[in-house]
């Protein structure tokens, strides 16, 4: 597949990904060494994550509905470079934590269905696109920023806790650069719904 309206979307969601764990993997040791947060204080923090990840999940495929593909993208990665610098900046203080994990997970997975909708609507405008092929790249591409993120942080996260948050930031700037070249608005038939596992996280 070589349109380049379906491969910009993958790009975007291999270099959100990458970006996002980079930081996200290592966030427990940030949390542990310069929150100081004992175990329970960390449970809480994951907690709140996975309450707004599962709010991110269900209001991304409204948001791209009603705000069209560029613009919910940009708004998705610029989430997750909030949350990175404010890992990397208010690690000593609890409550900028609790923020940044809220932030964190609504952008983290508001991006699942706002990059697969892209992806699908962009292949269902080439006609000889295919969806099904164009949704396994962009699931292939969550799981290839994950792996690539999840490496990186941890070479970062050898110089300091905070190391991983400002390495995040530079797969981040790309995806954001490759963000403002999808179709502005592209629609579809059907709205786009949550999608709590297709990203395999």
């Amino acid at each position: 597949m070589s349109d380049l309206p379906t491969l910009r979307p993958v790009v975007t969601t291999a270099l959100a990904y990458a970006g996002s764990f980079t930081g996200f993997t290592y966030i427990a040791v940030l949390l542990a060494q310069s929150t100081h947060l004992g175990a329970q204080g960390i449970t809480g923090m994951f907690a709140l994550y996975g309450v707004s990840a599962a709010m991110g999940n269900t209001l991304g495929g409204r948001f791209v509905d009603r705000v069209g593909s560029r613009s919910a993208a940009l708004c998705v990665v610029g989430g997750l470079v909030l949350a990175l610098l404010g890992a990397a900046l208010g690690a000593a203080s609890a409550p900028a934590m609790a923020a940044v994990m809220l932030v964190w997970g609504l952008a983290s997975f508001g991006a699942v269905p706002v990059l697969q909708k892209t992806v699908l609507v962009a292949a269902q405008q080439n006609p000889a696109g295919s969806p099904e092929l164009a949704s396994g790249m962009n699931i292939a591409a969550f799981n290839l920023g994950i792996a690539v993120g999840s490496v990186a942080g941890g070479i970062a996260s050898a110089h300091s806790p905070q190391m991983p948050m400002w390495v995040g930031l530079v797969p981040l700037f790309f995806a954001a650069i490759v963000a403002t070249r999808l179709a502005p608005a592209a629609r579809s038939i059907h709205p786009a719904r949550g999608a709590f596992n297709q990203a395999g996280v």
